[in-house]
């Protein structure tokens, strides 16, 4: 196959000097993409290192709207089910079971499994109103409405700042 451009110069692959040129731009693309991505995550960083969502796969219990993580009640309900029922000692499979036996869907629309269940658990504090960005982040105080009391608050203090 061979490359024809219309914005550079001709590069003659039969030569060594072409074979090097092929090369340099190779590398000065691969150096670029590089770049564009240190940019990119240099700004998700800083957005979710000040508790705004950065984007991905957005967390169960909210979708994203304008940039911002936005709560989905049917969502936060079972959130809110799935953490109160392991808070007093049900085992994953029996939540799943219930979850299943009342007809609740996942995101996908699939039955709930396990796996499901455990980010919803991992994920406490963010439903606490915290927020990081990757596995290795910090928690940080988000700018997203919390579905779960923060620790040390009552679920009735909640309702009433939900209520003003």
């Amino acid at each position: 196959i061979s490359l024809i451009s219309v914005t550079e110069e001709v590069v003659n692959d039969d030569t060594g000097l072409g074979n090097v040129y092929r090369a340099l731009m190779l590398f000065v693309a691969e150096q670029e993409r590089i770049n564009i991505t240190k940019r990119t995550s240099g700004g998700r960083k800083i957005k979710a290192a000040r508790g705004g969502y950065s984007g991905g796969r957005p967390p169960y219990g909210y979708t994203p709207v304008d940039g911002k993580l936005v709560i989905v009640p049917d969502e936060a309900e079972i959130v809110r089910f799935v953490i109160r029922s392991k808070e007093n000692g049900a085992t994953y499979q029996t939540i799943c079971n219930h979850l299943n036996a009342e007809g609740k869907k996942n995101r996908s629309g699939s039955k709930f499994s396990i796996s499901t269940l455990q980010v919803i658990i991992e994920n406490k504090p963010l439903y606490q109103g915290m927020y990081r960005y990757g596995k290795d982040g910090e928690w940080v105080k988000g700018q997203h409405e919390p579905i779960l009391p923060s620790a040390g608050k009552e679920e009735s203090d909640v309702d009433q700042t939900a209520a003003d």
